[in-house]
């Protein structure tokens, strides 16, 4: 998943959060999580990804 996010592979990053089995609060091997790699590099397609994981409010940790 952060591969995914790494790479701005955006549609795989929504299948892969619409399946619900993913760790959102999973980080890399630098300690970053989904959310901060999605600041990362703002555009359009990322504020759609940062708004599904804001959406999944019981399971992302925003303050990680």
């Amino acid at each position: 998943m952060t591969v995914a996010m790494q790479k701005n592979h955006n549609a795989i990053l929504k299948e892969l959060l619409l399946t619900g089995e993913v760790n959102v609060n999973t980080k890399d091997d630098e300690g970053r999580t989904l959310l901060a790699l999605s600041m990362n590099n703002i555009n359009i397609e990322s504020v759609a990804i940062i708004k599904e994981l804001l959406s999944q409010k019981s399971k992302v940790d925003v303050n990680s």
